[in-house]
């Protein structure tokens, strides 16, 4: 299985791999659930944001005016930045999810993860890194803000993760894409997406049905 928790893996992918690629979900798919918790005119942050298109999407097709994107990955960093240098309102810097000093806190209204809390979790020590990084987004959220993280997870193993500090936390499944429509990111469309939910984490019955639930992701969305 690949060490997706280790940094050294992703620098090495991003050498050998150096295209756009998105994770689980297109900015197209999310953008209904995205809208929802979030203004154009707020600042947005990104963690682990790899080679994603999803927040240049979000600028450019979506309206929104400040997306800051951070990797612990220096080389992904600066593919992005040279990819992205001339979209004014996108920005990219280096840092690590798990601790993020050089941001001050209660800097951002909207946080997203796609797939870097599932990364973290995954390897030694891994559950204490998720919990680590949920941490971290909730310091750097204004109060009132949102942290959307997608994930392969069901309730049961990824809510012990984002923890309890959180003023709610609602949960929503999405159906997979056909990898046809990951591999032309550009051109994926709403049509064969569904939402469910929110289901509220006070139903544990409700909760323990989603686990059964097949060829789906699971969004999570943490209000602080």
């Amino acid at each position: 299985m690949p060490k997706y928790h280790l940094q050294s893996y992703w620098e090495e992918r991003y050498k050998r791999e150096p295209g756009l690629y998105d994770w689980y979900q297109t900015y197209t798919r999310l953008s209904p659930l995205i809208s929802k918790y979030v203004q154009t005119k707020h600042k947005v942050l990104q963690i682990g944001c790899g080679s994603s298109p999803l927040t240049q999407e979000m600028v450019q097709m979506g309206g929104f005016k400040s997306v800051h994107n951070i990797d612990y990955c220096q080389i992904v960093i600066n593919q992005m930045r040279g990819l992205h240098q001339a979209i004014e309102g996108l920005s990219y810097a280096v840092a690590d999810a798990r601790a993020m000093p050089e941001i001050p806190a209660t800097s951002f209204d909207f946080v997203l993860d796609k797939g870097t809390l599932d990364a973290n979790v995954s390897g030694e020590g891994g559950i204490a890194n998720g919990q680590a990084i949920s941490q971290e987004v909730y310091r750097v959220i204004k109060p009132g803000g949102h942290f959307l993280v997608v994930s392969h997870a069901s309730p049961e193993a990824r809510l012990p993760v984002l923890g309890e500090r959180w003023r709610s936390i609602e949960v929503f499944c999405l159906t997979k894409p056909s990898l046809q429509g990951m591999s032309a990111v550009h051109e994926a469309t709403k049509e064969d997406i569904e939402i469910r939910g929110p289901f509220p984490t006070t139903d544990a019955d409700m909760l323990s049905s989603l686990d059964r639930l097949e060829a789906v992701h699971f969004a999570y969305v943490c209000k602080r």
